[in-house]
């Protein structure tokens, strides 16, 4: 939103959990939130109505200033859980502390507790059922009401579906028929870009219940996947044949994000098969697909600028993953299916990217960075014959398994390095005290000495 954009409305100073807002701040947060954050998320009303809407919320309106107010919103989010206090204004709050979520320390990120939170709720209201809101204690909506409903519900849909996804665990939320409805037909109340994104949650929803999540498998992996992949893949082809010129660059990523879902799926798969020519010739054809995709992903963040530093952080993790994927593949034996040089631009592009997107000491993505430069250094100097052939460490995690088997890499370079010091000036071991065990985590909700049972840190 441009400044001449602004709208000035009639605010008071405000005294939340004992922190006191002037009214002027107030204004200025809500001036930035429309123009910089609105955009990935726009489920909320108009700026120039949204005080009197969120008057009966408190955790909406702190929702987007809660670097100053964290306990006072972590309160407010459990007292959410109460069928009393549940409200349409609660499930947005929350769905937005999902995209841009609280100060966390390792491992101790809250999104997917929220987004399961969100879900739950919205269910209770019935929002599942539009239309029939009044059988879940939940009062029958005017049409400016039911409009804002559905496009919370719709947001819901997107954010457990993408949140699940970067842990590489199942959704817990399913299509009903009110949002097969939105997909058939878009509403004019609707969003592009949340028309857009639910149309590739629908298809990240069936690749990872299917691929990811069999029943009938206790890996949950499928094993005569071949057909499915292909069909996901023409799915997603005809789906960006007929809505690409519509998405914005980050519908783009998330899109690419879904792809690269799918090829880890089908690299997964591929690789507990026997090594023969077929696996083989699969295996490398699934590789360059995801190396394209990947890429994809970081030149089309390159050209969001500065919006990037803005967009919610399960988008700005679908970068990470991607280089990611990028420095396996270069570390790997397949790393001659690309040219190095677009390669090594890729990787560059990206951990530059990342360093941007940095906004304290220590925080996630600046231990991620650490942890990528560490691994990009120490795979620039692998020789050929050193190359890894497993592509992928960790099976069953879905799309995270990309970012697992980084983490692990990482940790196996860690300790070469150790080993090799005395011999090797050359390279550059990462003061411990600020990279440990915990901080490879990528997805940010797993124990890695749980994982390993090693309880060791870096």
């Amino acid at each position: 939103m441009r400044d001449s954009q602004r709208v000035e409305v009639l605010l008071n100073d405000k005294t939340i959990g004992g922190v006191h807002l002037p009214a002027s701040a107030i204004q200025d947060l809500l001036n930035e939130y429309y123009a910089r954050y609105h955009a990935f998320c726009p489920i909320l009303p108009r700026q120039s109505i949204f005080l009197t809407y969120s008057d009966s919320s408190v955790l909406l309106l702190v929702s987007w200033d809660f670097h100053s107010l964290c306990d006072v919103v972590r309160d407010l989010v459990a007292d959410s859980i109460w069928p009393a206090n549940g409200s349409i204004l609660s499930l947005q709050a929350i769905l937005l502390l999902c995209c841009w979520p609280l100060p966390f320390q390792r491992n101790e990120d809250p999104s997917h507790a929220f987004v399961a939170q969100a879900t739950h709720l919205g269910l209770r209201l019935g929002l599942h059922r539009p239309g029939h809101e009044t059988e879940f204690d939940n009062p029958s909506p005017d049409g400016e009401r039911e409009m804002i409903q559905r496009m919370a519900w719709v947001t819901c849909f997107i954010t457990n579906v993408s949140t699940s996804a970067q842990l590489g665990l199942p959704a817990t939320i399913r299509l009903d028929c009110g949002l097969l409805g939105i997909l058939t037909s878009k509403p004019s109340w609707l969003p592009d870009t949340l028309f857009s994104q639910l149309h590739i949650a629908r298809q990240a929803l069936n690749i990872g219940s299917t691929l990811g999540d069999c029943i009938s498998s206790n890996t949950g992996l499928l094993d005569e996947s071949a057909p499915f992949v292909r069909n996901f893949e023409t799915e997603l082809r005809a789906l960006e044949f007929q809505s690409h010129h519509s998405w914005s660059p980050a519908d783009r990523i998330i899109y690419c994000g879904t792809q690269i879902m799918l090829y880890t799926l089908a690299l997964t798969i591929d690789s507990s098969k026997s090594k023969i020519t077929v696996h083989m010739d699969s295996h490398s054809h699934w590789l360059v697909c995801a190396s394209v995709a990947a890429t994809t992903t970081i030149q089309t963040a390159l050209s969001m600028g500065d919006q990037l530093l803005y967009a919610p952080s399960w988008l700005q993790k679908i970068v990470l993953n991607a280089i990611c994927l990028l420095l396996l593949m270069k570390g790997s034996r397949y790393s001659e299916l690309v040219e190095k040089h677009t390669l090594d631009s890729a990787i560059n592009q990206g951990r530059e990217l990342l360093r941007d997107l940095s906004t304290t000491t220590g925080d996630f993505m600046s231990h991620a960075c650490s942890l990528l430069d560490q691994l990009g250094r120490y795979t620039e100097r692998l020789k050929p014959e050193d190359k890894t052939e497993q592509f992928l460490l960790v099976r069953l995690r879905m799309g995270a398994n990309v970012p697992f088997t980084t983490a692990i890499r990482a940790r196996e370079a860690l300790r070469k390095s150790r080993a090799n010091t005395p011999h090797d000036i050359n390279w550059q071991e990462p003061e411990m005290s600020d990279l440990e065990l915990q901080d490879i985590d990528l997805s940010l909700g797993f124990d890695w000495n749980e994982l390993f049972g090693m309880g060791l840190d870096f």
